[in-house]
């Protein structure tokens, strides 16, 4: 397959001129000036992106993935594919351990290119800052609960959001580091001198930033603020404009630099849904206008896409370098993906397709048009 006449964004750079794209197989193979050629898509200077890589979502078309263990995991990560998200880290809740158990014991056979490993939100948060998560689940971090949850099934798990205040020791992150695991701070209490304590233990990417975590205050900033003022650590951001105004998500962006930006949805099944009553791991929540609350009025996820995402964050002012890429080659790198995140010889065929406006038209999936 050839697409032609594009306009590229590589993951690092929007690139001047129009360019071809030669993908062979699952991968591209070569990317080059443009010419016309007769047998391949002319994209007629539209463009080109990496396909966007999700790290934090909950579910999708009506599909929660903490309770998937009845859903067609091959529909269930198609439904990423076809709204532009080609690379998933599926999200679980704060669940009964055995249920946990039994998820993982199924995605553990899951050989859909999409999915990359599973993000463990919970159980390890701090009670007071539960969100949506259901308190009779959540239990205080350690090596041995982890160990209970993990084994035979390490492999699949990628990342895990604990409340890093209640580590003690911060025990359990060093185990995970020294396994390859990516450690989040999230549903947290933690205070200023607390957080840089828990950055220099390995705690460098903050789980859906200022949400369910403590306010900064002028005599101490927090973990909130303090994550805002260490280069070291990344910051996930939801772009619904719902879970962050966009004042807000102005000061994150002037703080934080583009390498350490994450765009993520926390999606739920509702996305890609009409508003109406939908499912978050057990939870019902009720969507209006967009926007996903429980019945006690707290948010509890979005029901946006990547896509979506992007496009509110480019028409809102925000840079499109910074934005694009914090949907593409900043995940891959914080996530070790390997040949993702680029529009680049060698690496995965999954490209997006946009138009001038960045509004988002289709979707190359391992070389393969899926819409």
């Amino acid at each position: 397959m050839i697409l032609s006449n594009c306009r590229i964004f590589d993951g690092n750079i929007l690139k001047e001129g129009q360019y071809n794209i030669y993908l062979e197989k699952d991968r591209i193979f070569d990317i080059k000036k443009y010419t016309y050629i007769t047998d391949s898509i002319d994209i007629k200077g539209c463009i080109a992106v990496p396909g966007y890589i999700d790290i934090h979502t909950h579910g999708i078309h009506g599909m929660d993935f903490s309770y998937s263990s009845g859903i067609d995991d091959k529909r269930f990560f198609d439904s990423y594919v076809k709204s532009g998200t080609t690379s998933v880290f599926p999200t679980t809740v704060s669940m009964d351990i055995n249920q946990l158990k039994s998820l993982l014991s199924k995605y553990i056979k899951v050989k859909h290119p999409a999915f990359c490993g599973i993000h463990l939100e919970g159980p390890f948060l701090n009670q007071n800052r539960a969100g949506a998560h259901n308190k009779e689940y959540i239990i205080p971090p350690s090596l041995e609960s982890y160990l209970k949850i993990s084994e035979g099934y390490e492999k699949i798990i990628s990342r895990i959001t604990i409340a890093c205040e209640l580590d003690e020791g911060y025990k359990l992150a060093e185990y995970l580091i020294r396994n390859k695991k990516i450690v989040s701070f999230g549903h947290t209490e933690c205070s200023s001198l607390h957080a840089y304590e828990a950055f220099k233990a390995g705690y460098r990417l903050s789980t859906h930033h200022f949400n369910a975590m403590p306010l900064m205050h002028h005599r101490d900033v927090t973990i909130t603020g303090a994550a805002l003022l260490d280069d070291s650590v990344s910051c996930e951001y939801i772009p619904d404009f719902y879970h962050i105004s966009k004042d807000m998500l102005k000061i994150l962006f002037k703080c934080k630099k583009s390498e350490n930006l994450v765009m993520v949805t926390d999606s739920i099944s509702a996305a890609e849904m009409p508003d109406g009553s939908y499912n978050l791991g057990g939870l019902n929540v009720n969507v209006k206008d967009g926007l996903v609350k429980d019945k006690s009025g707290t948010i509890a996820g979005s029901s946006i896409t990547m896509a979506k995402g992007v496009l509110n964050m480019i028409n809102s002012g925000f840079n499109p370098i910074t934005v694009l890429k914090s949907a593409t080659s900043i995940p891959a790198r914080l996530m070790n993906l390997k040949n993702r995140g680029l529009l680049k010889n060698g690496y995965y065929a999954d490209v997006n397709i946009l138009d001038s406006n960045f509004k988002y038209l289709f979707t190359i999936s391992r070389g393969i048009r899926v819409n």
